[in-house]
């Protein structure tokens, strides 16, 4: 039997009618707080269980002021569920006129998949028949409310009906409901009136209790004992704390006003909490801590850059003089360079002058060639054998005087490179020495300013004298510094324990005031009713002393598996290595009436006092899961989460996503979750069906709706 649909109308948040789609798998309705997730997960419980979610003993102590139908709505206020059965659809409706009172009783009417109808009692009455859970059955197995998330294991009641629950005692649940269908229907009618006067009477008395057990397992997780605490010690421990922050105050040089005592918890309290803050704003004798680590950095970086600056300038120096000592001054190697450079003008002129020579003859011989004569042509003189002679010098200005040019031509541009080079190896030996001399009287120039009344020659030992004093009085600040964190992390821890010790204080002394139960109006009428009830009261308890012994028996085959699924699933949702996950068992204790469960470590000592309250949802999340795998075998098949994610960290909702993935495989979750981590993680599942569900913001006029 899965749930397919819920359709509303003037329920909580929702003021016009809204139809909800439900399919397999995670069902996610998505919204910001306030639009409307938990007026949709509850709409489902209160069509099937009516005022029994609104009263008292529902076990929510928030439902006792809740309000059923939308304020702004005139419309009467109508929840309906569609279920998907092997016979076609079923239809439960529950309806509330607009203007009910508390004492109108709802319409309740159900279609069965053959079109017949039942309503009132006799629907109530099929309900049970087909195996839809009882309300105890639905908080236990079917659904996780956020109000009520850490009750289902911190209340003594709620965690033995869960743990029964998952030990899968349905049989010993339905002796025990025929059992409590035996009696007196007057008697029957009489108890629960005096019942209920007694619960109205001793509501503020229980939550006292609470508040004053909880106190109590604050003050142990603290390391005190709640036994020892008294107004007494808890002054004289906040006395305590005011002389150590007297102590403190002086050491640091701190201008705050103290206290000379105090006359009550609260008011020592209220200081403790200020004084954290009030030193953190006053930083007394630390307030040159910052000045002083900046002139100490500033003068160990100018040391630090002179030694390294003053051998380069050493260096420098040192190979500009072996460069002059071989080379001689740079005016010299200037002078070389140029006459070098002279030479190869020189050598280059007799290269031209012998290309002309060369021309000349090459036009001479041309000239002979076409008309041999040994008459000149440029002096007319007569010369034996003139071609020839001119033929034989055309030749000698081609070869030898040509490379005997080239060979002066090609030594004296050797001599300009060489004497070039060594120019430029003095210059850059110059330039480095200019670099690292002006580098150096930049740093020593910042030394001047530190210290303008030292000598050039007293610098260095001024710096680095000034340098071990600023390093002996920040190293001395630092350990002050590091001493008031520590006190002041010291001071934080005593102050949680003093609050501590004044909630119980303040919770104890409620608690001794409260009422004796038998001296109530009520409780008379209720002694009074079951006396006349007491020969049925001893047959029932014989009979659930039976009970008992089959509860045991059967307890005891399941407690192994049952450790084993409900370990699973609280290491799935905290993690493999999780302590808990490993020493986490749940056992049975016998006592004269009944069977007890309780949740302990490997030594069998009471788990839950010592866990966080991350740790206590992982529980109760995993008992839920454990629980949904056995429930309701014709039934529905559903689990509820109302805001799952309370009090997790992001590795534990990560665990917590994997684990609705693997229960919604076999049966249908309803989720309400905030956009967030939880919410994405749902919509990346890959291993069964999902369905988002998005509301959107809050209207005041329409009220929630669906986007």
């Amino acid at each position: 039997m899965k749930l397919r649909s819920l359709r509303i109308q003037s329920f909580r948040g929702f003021k016009d009618q809204t139809t909800v789609k439900f399919g397999d798998g995670v069902n996610l309705i998505i919204g910001h707080n306030g639009a409307g997730k938990s007026s949709v997960l509850n709409a489902v419980e209160w069509c099937l269980f009516g005022r029994d979610v609104e009263k008292t003993a529902s076990g929510l102590h928030g439902r006792m002021a809740w309000e059923v139908q939308h304020r702004d709505s005139k419309l009467a206020t109508i929840v309906r569920l569609v279920f998907e059965t092997e016979e076609g659809n079923l239809t439960i409706t529950r309806t509330r006129p607009a203007d009910a009172k508390r004492t109108t009783p709802d319409g309740f009417e159900i279609v069965l998949p053959n079109s017949d109808v039942l309503a009132d009692d006799a629907a109530e009455n099929w309900l049970a028949d087909a195996g839809f859970p009882s309300w105890p059955e639905w908080r236990s197995s079917y659904c996780q409310h956020q109000e009520a998330a850490r009750d289902r294991l911190i209340e003594k009641e709620p965690r033995m009906v869960s743990l029964a629950a998952l030990l899968g005692l349905d049989e010993v649940a339905s002796l025990r409901g025929i059992l409590e269908s035996v009696k007196l229907v007057t008697g029957k009618r009489t108890l629960k009136n005096a019942r209920e006067s007694i619960n109205d009477e001793l509501v503020e008395l229980l939550e006292i209790t609470s508040g004053l057990d909880e106190a109590a397992a604050s003050i142990e997780q603290l390391g005190l004992r709640a036994a020892a605490v008294t107004k007494k010690s808890a002054l004289e421990y906040a006395q305590t704390m005011l002389q150590e922050a007297r102590e403190l105050k002086r050491e640091l040089g701190l201008d705050i006003e103290m206290p000379k005592s105090f006359s009550t918890i609260a008011e020592a309290v209220k200081w403790a909490r200020a004084w954290r803050s009030a030193v953190r704003q006053d930083p007394g004798r630390l307030a040159e801590l910052t000045e002083l680590r900046g002139k100490k950095g500033v003068i160990e970086a100018i040391l630090t850059t002179i030694e390294p600056l003053t051998k380069r300038v050493s260096e420098a120096e040192r190979r500009l003089e072996e460069a002059i000592s071989k080379q001689g001054e740079r005016d010299n190697l200037e002078e070389r360079v140029e006459a070098a450079q002279e030479k190869v003008r020189e050598v280059n002129d007799l290269r031209k002058s012998n290309d002309q020579l060369h021309a000349l003859l090459n036009d001479v011989v041309e000239i002979f060639d076409d008309n041999p004569t040994d008459i000149c042509p440029v002096c007319e003189s007569e010369i034996s054998n003139l071609p020839e002679k001119a033929k034989k010098r055309l030749i000698g200005s081609e070869t030898d005087v040509a490379k005997g040019l080239d060979r002066l031509l090609s030594d004296a541009q050797s001599v300009v490179q060489s004497e070039e080079e060594k120019l430029e190896i003095f210059e850059s030996l110059e330039a480095q020495m200019v670099a690292a001399t002006k580098s150096l009287k930049s740093a020593i120039a910042e030394l001047v300013e530190l210290f303008p009344t030292e000598e050039s020659n007293d610098l260095l030992p001024a710096a680095r004298k000034a340098q071990e004093r600023l390093v002996r009085a920040v190293a001395r600040l630092e350990k002050l510094e590091s001493q008031r964190d520590a006190a002041l992390d010291q001071h934080s821890m005593l102050g949680d324990r003093l609050s501590a010790m004044g909630t119980y204080l303040e919770a104890l002394g409620k608690d001794s005031h409260r009422v004796d139960v038998k001296s109530l109006p009520g409780y008379q009428l209720y002694e009074s009713a079951q006396e006349s009830l007491a020969a049925l009261i001893s047959d029932t308890e014989a009979l659930m002393l039976l009970a008992k012994d089959m509860q045991k028996t059967f307890s005891d085959e399941r407690l192994a598996a049952v450790n084993k699924t409900l370990g699973n699933y609280f290491s799935m949702i905290t993690g493999e290595q999780n302590a808990e996950a490993r020493r986490m068992k749940v056992i049975s204790r016998a006592t004269a009436k009944r069977i007890d469960y309780q949740i302990v470590d490997s030594n069998e000592s009471p788990l839950i006092p010592v866990l966080n309250q991350a740790a206590l949802n992982a529980i109760s999340m995993a008992m839920l899961f454990a629980q949904s795998e056995d429930a309701s075998g014709g039934g529905p098949r559903l689990l509820v989460l109302d805001d799952p994610e309370q009090s997790l960290d992001s590795e534990h909702v990560n665990g917590l996503a994997r684990a609705i993935e693997t229960v919604a495989i076999n049966c249908p979750v309803l989720v309400g979750a905030t956009p967030g981590r939880l919410a994405e993680r749902i919509e990346d599942f890959a291993a069964c069906e999902k369905n988002v569900v998005t509301l959107g913001q809050w209207d005041p006029a329409s009220g929630a709706t669906i986007t």
